[in-house]
């Protein structure tokens, strides 16, 4: 719902006054700027301390991790394969022997 604004302030004119004044319309105008720079200041601030936590946050393996971990023999081949796969999603299956 819009806020009403008196017509006097829009168009600078009011009972006893003439119709080329729009000097009282500066202070309101002054402030509401105000009000609107400083939100958007605070937004971005907050939007700045939400991102840099979820990256502080994280501390998952990506792919590129996995298979350096598995070059360098820390990880086994049976290990890097289900780690691969849970990564992407899958559900790792084991590999029964055909009767």
């Amino acid at each position: 719902m819009m806020p009403c604004i008196p017509l006097f302030l829009v168009f600078g004119t009011s009972s006893g006054q003439r119709s080329g004044d729009i000097s009282q319309i500066y202070v309101p105008l002054a402030v509401l700027a105000g009000i609107i720079i400083v939100a958007w200041i605070s937004l971005v601030l907050v939007r700045r301390q939400l991102r840099s936590r979820t990256t502080q946050s994280s501390t998952t393996f990506t792919l590129a991790n996995l298979r350096e971990m598995h070059r360098s023999g820390t990880l086994s081949d049976e290990e890097f394969e289900r780690a691969k796969a849970g990564l992407s999603g899958q559900n790792p299956r084991r590999k029964s022997p055909n009767p």
